[in-house]
């Protein structure tokens, strides 16, 4: 899209914030990435604005559905009462109540349609949207606990891995990599670079409200087309089912940035501590401070252990949340408070079963260290 009129600056600014926050355009399975050109690029328009008088003869004379600016809004007098603003903000059902066959802030403008498309168009190399982060809304009667974060990621994983079978025609040896972090002859990948699946309580009232799945490869599109088509999964005790809304796709990390993180789910190590590797507490230490190494995170220039939750309305300890296989006895789980030297992206998970929401780290926001340390002192750490 072209416009013919030059912004100022902080117009500018401000505009490529707003577009930048598109996920799609028109129908939401009609996904575009959109960014501010600082210049107009060379091609041949297929479809601009006309006179109403305009003949046929070049291509079709279509009518387009534009908005009404604010100065001349206020000039029309058959407009209702309230200013632009409110215009533009009008439901549908305002529009029937009111007898209105169109928006009162709407106008229609002649478009001619070119017969032939520009060939410098149709040489343009295709977009290809290279999409890492989904994140959805959870709703339902009942949300899942935050003490129920691994099951309920790894029933996101099987449905995902379900939904993408269908599209490859039950094919299973064609199941995306990604979704199963599993190769051809299933045997796990390596490198963390297939899906995470990161069930979130936002609103910090201990149930899972948001559920974030990214990868470090870009997803295909029949990736993304399984993507969208998650809609519900079912919760086990005969629970109502949980809806998933897609509200969110992004190439880049769409979350917060932060020094200071701290734990919302138990930190497992895939190692056992032995005799002559130091203290207990000096050992899981230096784990966390290899797993951020591993998952490309700067060291932590401090590492504080926590005995339970610290943001939710009551404490959670580690030894509550759902932590292997119902087969498998669990193994302990910690939580701990990161510090580094510089900001870091986040949420994110490290240890045993970071891909299914364990070892996850939310931003730490305004909980005192001496709090912790106080709390710590009062029930007694369980790292020594």
């Amino acid at each position: 899209m072209g416009f013919d009129f030059n912004l100022s600056v902080e117009s500018t600014q401000d505009l490529g914030e707003l577009v930048a926050e598109l996920n799609y355009f028109g129908r939401s399975e009609s996904w575009v990435s959109v960014k501010v050109a600082s210049e107009l690029p060379k091609i041949e328009w297929n479809c601009i604005p006309v006179a109403p008088e305009t003949s046929d003869k070049q291509g079709r004379v279509v009518r387009l559905a534009c908005l009404l600016p604010p100065r001349e809004y206020e000039r029309l007098s058959h407009r209702p009462s309230g200013n632009w603003v409110e215009a533009i903000c009008l439901t549908t059902k305002d529009l029937l109540e009111e007898g209105w066959s169109d928006p009162p802030a709407l106008k229609w403008e002649n478009y001619l349609m070119y017969r032939q498309p520009s060939q410098t168009l149709a040489k343009k190399r295709p977009f290809q949207a290279k999409f890492r982060f989904a994140k959805y809304a959870l709703s339902s009667k009942v949300l899942p606990r935050v003490q129920e974060t691994a099951s309920f990621a790894e029933r996101i994983r099987c449905h995902l891995m379900g939904i993408h079978k269908k599209i490859k025609n039950q094919d299973p040896r064609l199941v995306s990599p990604i979704f199963s972090g599993k190769d051809a002859d299933g045997n796990p990948l390596k490198g963390h670079r297939h899906a995470f699946y990161l069930p979130l309580d936002e609103d910090r009232d201990g149930r899972l409200d948001h559920l974030l799945v990214f990868s470090g490869e870009p997803f295909d599109n029949s990736e993304l087309s399984s993507l969208d088509r998650l809609r519900s999964v079912w919760q086990p005790n005969r629970l109502p089912d949980v809806n998933l809304v897609l509200v969110n796709l992004s190439a880049d990390y769409p979350e917060e940035v932060s020094r200071q993180w701290i734990s919302a789910t138990p930190f497992i190590t895939a190692r056992h501590y032995r005799k002559g590797r130091g203290s207990f507490g000096e050992w899981l230490t230096t784990e966390v401070v290899k797993e951020c190494t591993f998952h490309g995170l700067p060291d932590p220039t401090e590492v504080e252990w926590i005995p339970h939750t610290m943001h939710t309305p009551h404490s959670i300890h580690w030894f509550e949340f759902i932590r292997g296989r119902k087969e498998a006895i669990p193994p302990h789980g910690y939580g701990c408070v990161l510090t580094f030297d510089q900001p870091v992206r986040g949420p994110f998970a490290i240890g045993s079963g970071c891909h299914f929401g364990l070892g996850l780290f939310m931003p730490h926001h305004g909980f005192p260290a001496r709090t912790i340390s106080e709390q710590n002192s009062r029930e007694g750490s369980r790292i020594n």
